[in-house]
């Protein structure tokens, strides 16, 4: 798949668009998850995690619309320009990536889960349970979107 540079470009700056929108999210939903931790009242701590857990659903809808267009338009294009340019280790990395998506939504099912079967009054180690999984999930997103921008990186200084 070779692209132009006008091509790239536009790839680029709807990776990054959409990047920053999903980092965001994430931030959101671990604030929460912290503060449903931190919180000394069982009731609000629950409804926390609810709300925790409305925006995870939609994080995880906007990352499955992301994931998509990544499999359809980036990851050729990065598998391209790895093979191109002998980037040692770039495939293994893009496999990496590629299953990232997988093991969060895994957490994220978990901390949907967890929460759902909490009936009131929530119980601290309840709440833990599920704001550790939550937390789970949003260090593995972190972790795969640095990824990714790293190997963003040399196709976006061919672009410049």
């Amino acid at each position: 798949m070779i692209m132009n540079k006008e091509q790239i470009i536009v790839v680029m700056e709807r990776f990054k668009k959409e990047h920053q929108l999903l980092l965001m999210l994430l931030y959101r939903i671990q604030s929460l998850a912290a503060q449903a931790m931190q919180e000394k009242d069982m009731n609000r701590a629950f409804r926390l995690l609810q709300q925790a857990k409305q925006d995870t659903r939609v994080f995880l809808k906007n990352l499955d619309l992301h994931a998509d267009w990544e499999k359809e338009q980036l990851y050729p294009l990065l598998r391209s320009y790895c093979d191109e340019h002998l980037v040692p280790h770039a495939g293994n990395l893009l496999d990496t990536v590629e299953e990232d998506h997988s093991l969060a939504e895994l957490y994220a099912e978990m901390f949907i889960t967890r929460v759902e079967q909490i009936v009131p009054p929530a119980h601290r180690h309840e709440i833990d349970l599920a704001a550790a999984a939550l937390n789970k999930t949003c260090c593995v997103l972190w972790d795969h979107f640095s990824r990714e921008e790293e190997l963003m990186q040399p196709v976006i200084e061919r672009g410049k």
